[in-house]
């Protein structure tokens, strides 16, 4: 899992996006926002308001997957 810091402007935007294999099609990564935080930026009365989103990358191939346990049975 990657951690990226974006900041967003007025005009900007970010979308959290999936990212493909190019060969066969198939997922490889997703995005995902999991914290934004408004910040003012400038001097007072003359700011602008900027975007800080948090987001994690998340690969595929790297996701623990659960244990599976066969169900217990009486003796």
């Amino acid at each position: 899992m990657d951690y990226i810091n974006l900041l967003v402007r007025p005009g900007e935007y970010f979308e959290g996006e999936e990212l493909t294999n190019p060969v066969d099609d198939r997922i490889v990564s997703f995005d995902f926002i999991s914290n934004i935080h408004m910040v003012k930026e400038g001097v007072v009365g003359n700011q602008t308001q900027i975007f800080k989103i948090d987001v994690r990358r998340f690969y595929c191939n790297r996701l623990i997957r659960p244990k599976r346990y066969k169900p217990w049975k009486w003796p």
